[in-house]
């Protein structure tokens, strides 16, 4: 973050897209910020390290080559997930946000009905980090519950682990409501007799 006192020591020259660290992640100013040169035009479309509009081949593919650096960068950087591996469980469960707390009583409610014993992930952050990989290789079937209509996290982590998609089964439902325990757990079962 560049703020007031660090633009004065650059004299106000800096450049919005360019990555002076070797991180992937160049400097940024926030609105509010009081310096005359810290105002900068973000655009959707092609642009070079100073922000300015460009079709240039070259400089795409560097800002290419900056984005995925950028991402790795943030793989270390990001919170890890909190996961429970149980032994003997041989299917996992995904899931975020206000889903877990149903996911963790659905876990209980399969134990407590002689259901299949399960691994539970609660993902904090993308992009996924490496623990999150190893999570997913290490079970036959992992359900991807979501409140959500199209299950976009399943879809997110097919993406970003192509290998592994298959393996992915997705419980998404949307109502309106918060998830509950026994949707959860009645998701799961009527995927698990397929």
């Amino acid at each position: 973050m560049l703020w007031e006192t660090n633009l004065e020591k650059t004299n106000g020259a800096w450049a919005r897209y360019k990555d002076v660290d070797g991180d992937g992640i160049p400097y940024r100013t926030l609105p509010g910020n009081q310096h005359p040169a810290s105002a900068w035009f973000g655009r959707g479309t092609g642009h070079d390290e100073n922000a300015r509009y460009t079709e240039d081949s070259e400089t795409w593919e560097e800002n290419m080559s900056r984005l995925k650096k950028k991402y790795d960068t943030a793989r270390l950087l990001v919170p890890p997930p909190v996961i429970d591996k149980p032994a003997g469980a041989n299917i996992g469960i995904i899931a975020y946000g206000s889903t877990a707390p149903a996911v963790e009583e659905a876990r209980s409610l399969l134990k407590q009905d002689k259901g299949p014993k399960t691994a539970f992930m609660r993902l904090r952050a993308l992009p996924c980090t490496k623990e999150v990989r190893d999570f997913v290789k290490k079970y036959d079937h992992i359900y991807v519950v979501e409140a959500n209509r199209d299950g976009q996290m399943k879809q997110i982590l097919s993406m970003a682990m192509p290998d592994q998609a298959p393996k992915f089964r997705s419980a998404a439902h949307s109502d309106g409501l918060p998830l509950t325990a026994k949707w959860v757990k009645n998701a799961i079962l009527a995927q698990e007799v397929k």
